[in-house]
């Protein structure tokens, strides 16, 4: 019994490396079973660029593809599941394979307490021992609805211009980036935020690994440029976020 836990707890640790881009007894993924979604939580080996729409672009059978052509994932969802009581959007997008399975959630959620705007980042399997799962509906009415699991939080400041990428197990920050044009816009002329009227470029930084950019959202060409080590579902994910959180959306 005492073993079957410790092998359990040990899968469980190791989905959450995986997820987080770290990697996994020794094993390095290659793009060729990136690009099938063997296994889509495993850090690319290489440096890898990939188309990504801006957010509000996003729609049901919608591919991302790398700079290559490949079909990477497909856009399973992508919607307002309700209103906040500000009145602000909840938005919410599904990613998926090309044969419709679900790998990945992205959500808004907004702290009125703390003043904090952000999105959360779901997996399909459990991040932590004992973690537990929150339930979506069905993405189609003919189906089921499934679990997905917290994995980690992006998270803007109350004036924007930084974000951070936190882990939802223990609120330990994994990433940064900083914006200050994005803060002044903020605080001087929100308005120009509406619509694409401006096209911010993010890039993020590991933290306590020095200045070398992991991830690099640039929504004007629309790309996001992974680095080795890092996971494409989670660079997807996250693109997600900072364009709803960034370009605001009159709905």
């Amino acid at each position: 019994m005492t073993k079957a836990v410790t092998k359990k707890n040990e899968d469980v640790a190791d989905n959450m490396g995986l997820a987080l881009g770290e990697s996994s007894k020794g094993d390095t993924a290659t793009k060729d079973a990136e690009t099938k979604n063997s296994n889509p939580w495993e850090p690319t080996a290489t440096s890898c660029v990939l188309k990504v729409p801006l957010a509000e672009m996003w729609h049901e059978g919608m591919t991302i593809a790398d700079d290559k052509g490949n079909i990477i994932y497909k856009v399973l969802q992508n919607k307002i599941v309700r209103r906040a009581k500000s009145g602000d959007p909840i938005f919410q997008a599904t990613i998926g394979n090309d044969r419709d399975e679900v790998i990945a959630v992205v959500r808004r959620e907004m702290d009125f307490r703390h003043q904090i705007d952000g999105f959360t980042i779901y997996s399909l399997t459990p991040n932590w021992a004992g973690q537990s799962a929150t339930t979506f509906h069905p993405i189609k009415n003919d189906e089921r609805g499934f679990e997905m699991f917290s994995l980690v939080r992006f998270e803007q400041s109350p004036l924007g211009g930084n974000y951070t990428l936190k882990s939802s197990e223990d609120d330990g920050i994994i990433m940064k980036a900083e914006n200050s044009n994005i803060r002044l816009t903020f605080l001087c002329c929100p308005c120009l935020l509406c619509g694409c009227c401006k096209a911010w470029q993010l890039e993020f930084f590991r933290a306590g690994q020095g200045s070398h950019s992991v991830l690099d959202r640039d929504q004007k060409a629309m790309t996001v440029t992974v680095a080795p080590g890092e996971t494409l579902i989670l660079a997807v994910c996250m693109a997600y976020a900072v364009d709803r959180l960034t370009i605001y959306s009159c709905v």
